[in-house]
């Protein structure tokens, strides 16, 4: 097969080789964005409206008259899948189920964004450390991946009356929440805390559309969300109980502030693809240069976990780059990479960042955030965030960024902290109790069906 696009003869490739290809040209993939974000979801709404929205929801109806008939005798099966532990938040749910007689949670290990791509020796390993990782804590947990044959079990195997979502991308029709209605209801917690005005990405996909219950950070978003979504596209409601990772952060916030300079960078992965968040590739090196220069400092380097498969996919740095990149940090500063970071916030005194989730996660401990800002992102902040990020030191560019460094860092004059701790309690994000509230609002509902 041969095929010439410019200068470039593509001879001889594979399927996989050619499309990796065509990826790397930037105006096919923004066709191809175009496509899969206007014309392929345009027809998909309307299906939805049409036909599947009345067969999703009166399977949700018809479970949900099936665990209200057991409920408080038999407990309430939840599958909570989990594919990456940087992105496992629900850990406070998780706990308020097991120490509750009505529920009974259990882990389902799953491959579902970059762990698709690992080889099968490397999923294998992948798994292992989740195992050891669930295992360690007492919590049970089950392989609902299929390493052999590289694919989802059907999670009908296990019975659930519950499937627990923290992604949208699914990866694949088996698992998705219209398969699963057969058997189950769904519920969603995002991974990441709502933050940007990119309600398309938050709640406008065909898989939210699709769920039973989608919980958010409060009504404020809940009734966004909603409205967005328009009445006859949705097959549940979106709910606004709090986000379960903010009770972990809340219950670090007792102890007193840190006596020591301890600082945050934590970079986004989107470099110049999707959101368009991050400015890695504009201040990453800088910072680890400046870092290098202020060991007055302790730093700790929290990049976003799909960070290097980005810049290694998209050819931002070779593989060698990448490696020195990071061991760069992890020779002279701390690192953390997994999902366990919150003792970390605690300890810090500052974050740097591009992330859209830390904005409002390391938020509500009220310590200062100098948030890097991208020249080109394609999301403003959605009205309800920018109340609190406009308390934030914002910083459109390398000047910028060292004004509010030597001001509010190394000379700690955190001269917005009263702004920002306001603007907290206004917004009511330091006590949200997300856990309690979730099941509450599902022993209410269970209750009375």
């Amino acid at each position: 097969m041969c095929i010439r696009f410019g200068k470039k003869i593509v001879h001889g490739m594979s399927y996989k080789q050619i499309r990796d290809y065509l990826r790397d040209i930037w105006w096919l993939r923004r066709i191809h964005q175009f496509y899969w974000t206007y014309v392929v979801e345009s027809f998909r709404l309307l299906w939805v409206a049409l036909y599947v929205r009345p067969i999703v929801v009166a399977r949700y109806d018809k479970h949900l008259r099936r665990i209200s008939k057991k409920f408080g005798k038999e407990k309430v099966k939840v599958l909570f899948l989990v594919s990456n532990l940087a992105k496992w938040k629900c850990q406070s749910v998780f706990d308020e189920m097991s120490c509750s007689e009505l529920y009974d949670p259990t882990i389902g290990l799953m491959a579902m964004d970059i762990e698709r791509r690992l080889t099968r020796e490397e999923k294998r390993r992948h798994f292992e450390e989740m195992q050891r990782y669930f295992g360690s804590r007492g919590m049970p947990c089950v392989l609902a991946y299929d390493i052999e044959h590289d694919k989802p079990m059907a999670l009908e195997t296990f019975s659930p009356d519950i499937v627990w979502y923290q992604m949208p991308g699914v990866g694949s029709q088996i698992i998705a929440p219209e398969e699963v209605s057969r058997f189950a209801l769904s519920c969603y917690v995002p991974y990441f805390v709502q933050n940007y005005g990119a309600l398309e990405m938050d709640c406008g996909q065909y898989f939210h559309r699709m769920l039973w219950r989608h919980f958010t950070l409060n009504e404020e978003w809940a009734n966004a969300f909603m409205q967005f979504q328009g009445r006859f596209f949705r097959v549940g409601n979106v709910v606004g109980c709090g986000h379960p990772m903010l009770d972990l952060i809340e219950s670090e916030t007792s102890s007193a502030e840190a006596d020591h300079k301890l600082v945050i960078y934590a970079p986004h992965w989107s470099c110049g693809i999707g959101e368009n968040y991050s400015t890695f590739l504009r201040n990453g090196q800088k910072i680890l240069e400046l870092a290098k220069n202020t060991q007055q400092i302790r730093w700790v380097f929290k990049p976003h976990p799909t960070l290097r498969h980005v810049l290694l996919e998209n050819k931002f740095m070779n593989k060698d780059s990448v490696d020195a990149y990071y061991s760069a940090w992890e020779q002279f500063g701390d690192v953390c990479y997994g999902g366990d970071y919150t003792h970390i916030f605690q300890e810090s005194s500052a974050m740097i960042t591009d992330c859209g989730s830390f904005l409002t996660e390391y938020g509500c401990l009220g310590k200062p955030i100098i948030h890097l800002i991208s020249s080109n992102c394609l999301y403003k902040p959605h009205p309800i965030s920018a109340r609190l990020f406009d308390t934030y030191y914002q910083a459109h560019d390398w000047d910028e960024f060292m004004r509010h460094f030597n001001q509010v860092i190394i000379n700690g004059n955190d001269y917005r902290r009263k702004e920002r701790l306001s603007m907290l309690e206004t917004m009511c994000l330091r006590s949200t109790k997300a856990a309690k509230n979730i099941i509450k609002y599902l022993d209410n509902i269970f209750s009375v069906a």
